[in-house]
């Protein structure tokens, strides 16, 4: 009878301990989804371009079956898209779409792929940078007409001004804003504004009605600024206000316009002259006004002062490579106080090739040998070449870059060879935005010059961290963030951690040096004092170059309680003790086996 009481007792411990073993692990069936590796590319772009939002969902634990997943896309926390997608426990996706930036501000913009299952969701995030096209304008021909006011007449003065945008998104406004010097300062006028696409070119301009007596008199300067986005150019002319003599009258004439060779080749550069001999005027000096135009386009504009009644020789260059084979007309017009007289013959362009002695020299491109970095050195490389037909010696080369002027050595380029001469300049400590650079070349004959715009760069780190992490008190908890250099140079960066749980936490690196879209996983842990209360704990994770970034999140505390510790092996992915019930069925059979044998023992002792 006591192993039938041995086996009822063994028979009952064992079911306790089956059934507050099993019932915990048969009653997890919660969902646990994972999001992570959540990118942008390009992370800089222009407004207007696509961003690739992509990254990675997995089903860490489920149900048995298929279960719908839920993805959806945030860009400045706003919902943009949404993608169901079916998956399996274990099934991991990578997910991706494409979001147009137009409309969207210069500077940084965050963005979000969230996932949601049951009663489960997970998130993860980065940014990427909208930075605004490049404008670059041209501004020439600045024009003032008439030139000379009359202290006691009324006149109509008419402001021009021809822009062109050499670079710039299409449909850019620029906007041309006139101003006259009057009492020592600038009376503004009038504004004239224009929308012009890429390598586009238009006459802005003003009427304004003034009576002599508005202005001071004397010879006043007049400015033009022209403005496109954050691209700003001003020109200067001149307008002059007088006492006028009416018996005098203005009297110019524009002479025939003599042309060397008068039967051009193509290639060949035509030297061109025309008389301007002013005739009468009421007093001198006087300023005349000469305009060339090649087929009817404004090409050449002076001003001759002329100090006495006399006859001047006005000289220009047409350059035949600007124009096809065939016929063109060129005209000269000069102006002197309303008064003008014009001069106008045609000359024809044969079709043959550059020929001896034709000059000319090009700076085709200025290129920086890596972006530059506040406090670095790099190498400009100004790109020459010879466009005319002859060798050209004793060509010099300057470049000028934060205020200071570098110089190269004599060098001699054969026509159509492109030669590149290099810079080294060092980049100030403190330089921040833009700087402009200008490159140019020269010799006897001929010159050339070009300015770029160079970016001063600094590297951009960005954060990716959970908005919340489970920890346990009693317990030094790991967790981990990620930090990627989304700018385009090399980096190093400061990180701290700042707020209410950050004494807990410790491990975080001092500093970090990254390479553009290096990416820097970082190891963090969070020693939760006991009996601390449950609850979300914030801290601040920043990081710091010449600006600083800083992303928060929060420690969720739960009270600690945990399975005894146990080899590895014997927990699932998913942290479920699934091994007990089987150890607690084999120890079962063995004690039941050693209560049989025990039975079958005391059944054969004799019975006395």
């Amino acid at each position: 009878m006591s192993a039938v009481k041995n086996l009822k007792f063994s028979i009952l411990i064992i079911s306790l301990f089956l059934f507050l073993f099993t019932v915990p692990v048969i009653a997890d069936t919660s969902f646990e989804i994972n999001v992570y590796g959540v990118d942008t590319s390009p992370h800089t772009v222009e407004e207007g371009e696509d961003v690739t939002i992509s990254g990675y969902v997995g089903l860490e634990n489920a149900s048995s079956g298929s279960h719908t997943v839920a993805v959806k896309w945030y860009v400045d926390d706003d919902l943009e898209h949404t993608e169901d997608h079916l998956m399996e426990k274990g099934d991991t996706k990578h997910v991706d779409w494409n979001f147009d930036t137009s409309g969207l501000s210069e500077g940084t913009h965050d963005v979000k792929i969230k996932a949601f299952v049951e009663s489960a969701t997970d998130e993860d995030v980065d940014h990427f940078y909208v930075e605004e096209e490049d404008i670059e304008i041209t501004v020439d021909d600045f024009d003032v007409y008439p030139e000379t006011l009359c202290i006691d007449e009324e006149e109509i003065v008419e402001f021009s001004v021809r822009v062109r945008l050499e670079k710039g998104p299409d449909n850019t406004l620029v906007t041309a804003k006139f101003y006259v010097e009057d009492d020592g300062g600038w009376d503004y006028i009038n504004k004239d504004t224009e929308r012009l696409d890429e390598d586009e070119r238009e006459t802005l301009g003003i009427d304004a009605y003034y009576y002599g007596y508005d202005l001071d008199e004397g010879t006043l300067d007049v400015k033009v600024v022209v403005e496109a986005g954050d691209e700003k150019e001003t020109e200067y002319s001149t307008l002059r206000v007088k006492e006028c003599y009416p018996d005098v009258d203005y009297d110019i004439e524009v002479g025939y316009i003599s042309l060397n060779p008068q039967y051009p080749e193509f290639g060949e550069n035509i030297h061109a002259k025309v008389p301007i001999d002013l005739q009468s005027a009421p007093d001198l000096p006087q300023n005349v006004r000469v305009r060339v135009f090649i087929d009817g386009r404004s090409t050449y504009s002076s001003n001759i002062w002329f100090y006495h009644l006399e006859k001047k020789t006005y000289s220009f260059n047409i350059h035949t490579l600007e124009f096809d084979p065939g016929i063109h007309t060129v005209d000269v017009t000069a102006t002197v106080d309303g008064t003008s007289d014009s001069s106008k013959r045609s000359f024809t362009i044969g079709p043959g090739q550059i020929i001896p002695g034709y000059d000319c020299l090009s700076i085709t491109e200025i290129l920086s040998d890596k972006p530059l970095k506040a406090g670095d050195q790099a190498v400009i490389d100004v790109k020459l070449t010879n466009c005319g037909s002859i060798t050209e010696y004793n060509i010099k080369a300057s470049l000028t870059a934060f205020s200071k002027t570098y110089f190269s050595d004599i060098y001699s380029i054969t026509p159509g060879a492109v030669y590149d001469v290099q810079f080294t300049v060092q980049v100030p400590e403190d330089a921040t935005g833009f700087t402009n650079v200008v490159a140019r070349i020269y010799n006897s004959y001929t010159s050339d010059s070009k300015s770029k715009d160079f970016t001063i760069h600094t590297g951009t780190p960005s954060i990716q961290i959970k908005s919340e992490y489970q920890v346990e008190d009693c317990k030094i908890n790991e967790f981990t963030f990620q930090v990627t250099n989304v700018g385009e140079v090399t980096d190093t960066f400061s990180l701290s951690v700042e707020g209410q749980a950050s004494e807990w936490i410790t491990g975080i690196p001092e500093t970090i040096t990254l390479e553009p879209d290096e990416k820097k996983i970082v190891n963090v842990y969070a020693n939760i004092p006991c009996d601390t209360n449950e609850g979300k704990y914030q801290f601040t994770v920043k990081v710091k170059n010449s600006e600083v970034y800083s992303v928060s999140s929060n420690l969720n505390v739960k009270r600690g309680w945990a399975w005894p510790t146990l080899p590895t092996g014997f927990i699932t992915t998913t942290g479920t003790l699934l091994w007990i019930p089987w150890l607690l069925l084999l120890i079962l059979i063995i004690v039941l086996y050693i209560i049989y044998l025990e039975y079958v023992k005391e059944r054969k002792k004799p019975m006395f």
